[in-house]
């Protein structure tokens, strides 16, 4: 998983971090597939974020498979 915050953080941002990271680890014991689309989403670099499309039908093609 790639750097999600900057290391410039204050406590409260740290603490968001830590609290989002257990949110997708236990994320990803349960559903992996939406773990790895919400990393993306997640992306510092805006570039490798999904767009509202390709999110949408990411999150179409998982539905289909659940």
């Amino acid at each position: 998983m790639g750097q999600l915050w900057t290391p410039h953080e204050k406590d409260d941002e740290a603490e968001m971090k830590r609290a989002r990271l257990d949110c997708l680890r236990r994320l990803d014991r349960n559903d992996p597939t939406v773990a790895a689309l919400l990393r993306r989403c997640l992306n510092v670099d805006k570039t490798k974020r999904p767009t509202a499309k390709q999110l949408q039908q990411e999150l179409i093609k998982i539905r289909k498979a659940g």
